[in-house]
């Protein structure tokens, strides 16, 4: 919507010969001014619906001295109508919603007992099929100037009628179309996961055109191992919402190492107890877990592992040594307490020696269907982690 407010009328009729010019110029400057931001717009744009509105000051009809409207609806008056000419520079033409109104009715104002137009609305023809009709708020150019200032009539508060026009949009009910960077995979970096970041997801609407996407988890954020779902989506100024999905998979690192422990870390009734090798080479990789401890009811259990599902070798930076791999995660399932279908993630990390104090341990144990029977984290009080790379 472009809204105007042009060079009024005032001093085309004064009998300064140098002040009428001067009018009549700024005039015509504005109207092409006008006229050439409207075809910019249409050709910048060429599916935009342009409403171009506003007080014209000028009429719908050529007034012999400059084609006002003509000229930015792209109908300008032949050069021998006018005393300014100006040539067509608006393609395709503006459609003038006065049209619509029976004869009579195009006026918006009232100068010395003549009905004029002054205030126009024009819209690109794009927007013809929508158009549905046109009108004048009969709420001022008919009253009388007396009503102005009397604060208890609502009439006459301006010299000039608003005009109203009335398009009917159909309602927007399609989504965005969501685009996402497709499926992503990675090897672990951290027994965590990984940090991912991938490219942008984008978004496209009928209507909106480019709109925001945002995607769940984010660009950036640490990702555990196996497959996570991230969830993009998009609203468009209708509410309308659209949704697209890609994955992440974060697999297990395939570095060459070696782990052996055994160590304790509490103290008295509820010291934790963790005996575990693992190993991971080209040949394969395995490893045995055996934990014993208070469990989560607060009853004494153990855990020993019967099925490794993966182990991975990882540099966290941990020992001040100049090791290769300090840290291992060993995840699979085993018995707990004689009972089978328990599963488990253990993480140890080797920070030198001497490991006592240093080393620490975590060992999380679940029950068939995830609840939690047995978890310890903490550096170990007695005992030994050594991490090795090997070939």
């Amino acid at each position: 919507v472009v809204n105007n407010h042009l060079r009024s009328l005032n001093g085309l009729d004064s009998l300064d010969g140098a002040e009428r010019s001067r009018v009549r110029q700024k005039r015509l400057l504005q109207a092409e001014g006008l006229a050439a931001y409207v075809q910019r717009l249409q050709l910048d744009h060429p599916s935009a619906r342009l409403v171009v509105l506003g007080d014209f000051n000028a009429f719908a009809v050529n007034d012999g001295q400059i084609d006002v409207l003509g000229i930015v609806r792209g109908a300008p008056a032949p050069a021998h109508q006018v005393v300014a000419f100006s040539p067509d520079e608006v393609t395709p033409d503006l459609v003038d919603a006065a049209e619509a109104l029976p004869a009579e009715q195009r006026y918006s104002y009232v100068f010395d007992g003549n009905a004029q137009a002054l205030d126009h609305i024009l819209f690109s023809a794009g927007l013809s099929a929508l158009f549905r009709s046109f009108e004048h708020a009969r709420v001022s150019a008919d009253f009388p100037e007396a009503f102005r200032g009397d604060p208890t009539h609502p009439l006459r508060l301006s010299d000039h009628d608003p005009s109203i026009v009335y398009f009917a949009f159909a309602r927007d009910s399609t989504p965005p179309v969501v685009t996402t960077p497709g499926d992503v995979q990675v090897v672990a970096r951290s027994p965590s996961g990984a940090v991912v970041e991938y490219p942008m997801a984008s978004a496209l609407d009928a209507v909106d055109g480019a709109v925001a996407a945002t995607c769940d988890p984010p660009s950036g954020a640490t990702f555990g191992f196996g497959v996570t779902l991230v969830i993009c989506r998009a609203v468009d100024r209708a509410g309308n919402q659209g949704l697209a999905t890609f994955t992440v998979t974060v697999l297990d690192a395939t570095t060459h190492g070696l782990m052996v422990g055994v160590g304790a870390f509490g103290a008295g009734f509820g010291t934790t107890t963790i005996v575990a090798t693992a190993i991971e080479r080209d040949s394969g990789q395995t490893a045995a877990v055996f934990v014993g401890g208070l469990g989560a009811s607060g009853a004494p259990g153990t855990f020993h592992a019967t099925r490794i599902d993966a182990v991975g070798f990882f540099d966290t930076s941990a020992s001040p040594e100049s090791a290769a791999i300090d840290t291992v995660r060993v995840v699979g399932a085993g018995v707990w307490n004689g009972s089978g279908g328990y599963t488990f993630e253990l993480i140890v990390v080797d920070r030198g020696e001497p490991g006592r104090t240093r080393d620490s341990a975590s060992i999380v144990v679940r029950a068939p269907g995830g609840p939690v029977v047995f978890e310890r984290l903490g550096n170990l009080t007695h005992g030994n982690v050594d991490v090795m790379a090997i070939p």
